[in-house]
């Protein structure tokens, strides 16, 4: 095994197991205010956070996808980008 990818699965790993403990956790969380106040309530706020952790990553990672890419997702976009480059 190349020493890259060895290093790179060192890292990946262990912050791929971090991450899942955390949504377990979340999770947990969110089950139990279903349970005690109600599933619409306890759904609001993971949805707020799915949506804006979409919106930002969109808003961060437009600059660096190519624009031949987007035009694979959003068409109209893509033509819009392409314009502005």
């Amino acid at each position: 095994m190349n020493a890259a990818v060895l290093t790179l699965v060192i890292a990946a790993v262990p912050a791929f197991v971090a991450s899942v403990v955390e949504w377990v956790e979340a999770f947990t969380i969110a089950l139990a205010v279903g349970n005690t106040r109600g599933l619409a309530v306890a759904t609001v706020g993971p949805l707020d956070a799915t949506s804006l952790l979409v919106i930002l990553a969109g808003v961060c990672l437009t600059g660096w996808i190519a624009v031949h890419i987007l035009a694979l997702i959003a068409p109209q976009g893509a033509r819009v980008a392409a314009r502005n480059i």
